[in-house]
């Protein structure tokens, strides 16, 4: 109920300015069709990632065979220093023949078999570098592959979030945040 007017005043209807229409509408066509489309760009980059496998076998196998082969070079380049030293030092006449010390099976341990020893020490010590240079470039070679592999799992998982994003945006309307939210009031007194 309303109340009592003073004497001569009356209640008369007024019209009220129209309101501007407002309407949650959901996605409209251009901006749904510029959602398929980001959303193809996306897809499209995931797949390029996907299919750019970072391989770390090869990396781990030249660390393999390059510090294998350095300690299997190591092993026959010491043993042959070992050799040429005992030749070197007499200690091969404590008995008759060495067959272990004559590099070239003549019957003699002579100065012949330790130039022959000596060499096999120097090709040993050789490969086992050679070796170990693999295997640090193998080593390398890995680190910067986990690299590469971390870094491009870093960026699948940010458009696999844009992708899920886009998709529930199509699927659900646009997505209001804290940011985007205002709040109008009109009224008339």
């Amino acid at each position: 109920m309303m109340p009592q007017l003073p004497p001569g005043y009356a209640y008369v209807p007024a019209p009220l300015p129209p309101l501007p229409q407002t309407q949650l509408a959901p996605v409209d066509g251009p901006r749904r069709e510029k959602l398929y489309a980001r959303l193809q760009e996306v897809s499209t980059k995931m797949d390029g990632l996907e299919r750019q496998r970072v391989s770390v076998g090869g990396p781990i196998v030249a660390m393999v065979l390059g510090f294998g082969s350095t300690v299997v070079a190591t092993i026959v380049g010491l043993t042959a220093a070992e050799s040429a030293r005992q030749i070197k030092r007499g200690g091969y006449e404590s008995t008759p023949y060495d067959s272990g010390l004559d590099f070239n099976d003549d019957g003699d341990v002579d100065r012949s078999d330790r130039k022959n020893w000596v060499r096999t020490a120097r090709v040993g010590a050789g490969l086992s570098a050679a070796g170990f240079l693999v295997g640090l470039a193998g080593s390398a070679s890995l680190q910067s592959a986990r690299e590469a592999r971390r870094k491009n799992q870093k960026q699948l998982a940010k458009l696999h979030e844009e992708h899920t994003s886009i998709r529930y945006q199509l699927d659900y309307g646009a997505q209001v945040s804290s940011n985007q939210l205002g709040v109008a009031v009109r009224s008339r007194f």
